[in-house]
C-alpha cells in the first residue's frame, strides 16, 4: 500500500494542476496519518484464535484485551475508533467533492474523468 500511495503522490505532484494538486496532496497526507491509526485498530485490537473456514467464513474474535503489542502504545476507546471512522469517511467525501467540482457537478461522473480534467495535459476527448 505504501508503494501505491507514493506512486499516486508522485503522479499528482507532476500531473495535476493547482488548486487541485494541493488539495489532493493534503488528502494523501491526511490519509497516511489516519492509516497509522487504522493499523492500530485492526492489527492490535482484532485478535483471536477463531479461524475462517469455508463453512464459517466470518469466524473472528473482535477484541484483544491484552496490552498493546510493540510498536503500538495506544489506549483504544470507542471514541477513538469512531474518530478514525469519521476521518476516513471525511477523506472519502473530500475526494468525491473534489471529483464533482472538477467535472462541473454533472449528475454522473467518474474519478478518471475528474483526473483528466484537472491534469496539466489537456485531453481532446473532453
Amino acid at each position: 500500500m505504501k508503494t501505491r500511495i507514493a506512486t499516486c503522490e508522485s503522479l499528482i505532484d507532476v500531473q495535476i494542476r493547482e488548486p487541485f494538486r494541493s488539495r489532493l496532496l493534503d488528502i494523501i497526507r491526511r490519509s497516511k496519518d489516519v492509516q497509522n491509526q487504522r493499523d492500530k485498530i485492526i492489527h492490535n485490537q482484532w485478535a483471536g484464535d477463531a479461524k475462517s473456514t469455508p463453512d464459517n467464513p466470518l469466524a473472528n474474535a473482535v477484541t484483544n484485551i491484552s496490552p498493546p503489542h510493540h510498536p503500538f502504545k495506544w489506549k483504544l476507546t470507542y471514541g477513538k475508533i469512531h474518530g478514525v471512522a469519521v476521518e476516513i469517511d471525511d477523506l472519502m467525501g473530500e475526494v468525491i467533492d473534489l471529483a464533482a467540482h472538477a467535472t462541473g457537478h454533472p449528475p454522473n461522473f467518474t474519478l478518471p474523468d475528474a483526473l483528466k480534467r484537472i491534469s496539466r495535459k489537456q485531453y481532446r476527448d473532453l
